[in-house]
């Protein structure tokens, strides 16, 4: 999840300050990065699987119930990391701004439960009044969209075991990557999302991004403490 300063929402008193200090967005980068942050983590927290604390959320994007009415398990895991331009391209002129962006893990005791359908997308023409948007937003530089061709609609692979996004010939060639709706519609932010399908991509995630250089500090220096 990689938010842009432009599109994404900012609380009362991040616009007070600044109002009272003249200041445009990215001006005020300290307090930006900060908000963003915050808002990304209570996303993630709150409205996509109702985890935060002891709250009983009424309705959370990625809720599933069972047949008997109780909810499926949501866990998750979450990095927060800046952008330090230390693997910058060319192209990427975003490397080294400073900016926050975090990724995230999520997995469930019931993935055939998820509200996949309605909520997560691979395609630029899943939600209409979006499309415009996700068609910008969501489409790679390198038209490469991280995603399994698939003409058909989404649905759950019971011999397979995971879910399959509907992701056409055009989404693929257009590098459209993979997204959540309702979060979309109201972070107007990129999202790089990929459904697990079996193929070692989540250990390989785990193993990449639960621990990096960037934690030396903590694991050599520290001791893990």
């Amino acid at each position: 999840m990689a938010p842009y300063e432009w599109s994404f929402p900012y609380p009362n008193w991040l616009l007070d300050a600044m109002s009272k200090s003249l200041s445009s967005r990215i001006f005020l980068p300290v307090g930006e990065a900060v908000s963003m942050a915050h808002v990304m983590i209570q996303t993630v927290r709150s409205i996509v699987t109702g985890a935060s604390g002891d709250t009983d959320w009424g309705h959370n994007i990625l809720e599933g119930r069972r047949e008997d009415g109780t909810k499926i398990k949501l866990d998750y895991f979450t990095r927060l990391e800046f952008q330090d331009g230390t693997r910058k391209e060319a192209t990427q002129d975003y490397h080294g701004s400073g900016r926050p962006h975090m990724h995230v893990l999520i997995w469930c005791d019931r993935p055939d439960l998820l509200p996949v359908i309605d909520q997560i997308s691979a395609s630029a023409t899943h939600y209409m009044p979006n499309e415009k948007m996700v068609d910008s937003i969501q489409r790679e530089p390198k038209l490469v969209s991280g995603q399994n061709l698939n003409e058909e609609e989404t649905y759950f692979d019971q011999e397979a075991g995971y879910w399959k996004l509907h992701h056409s010939d055009d989404d693929h060639v257009g590098g459209i990557r993979g997204y959540m709706v309702e979060v979309f519609d109201v972070l107007k932010c990129h999202q790089d999302l990929t459904m697990c399908d079996g193929n070692g991509a989540l250990q390989k995630y785990v193993a990449k991004y639960a621990s990096k250089f960037s934690d030396s500090s903590t694991d050599e220096w520290l001791n893990d403490m």
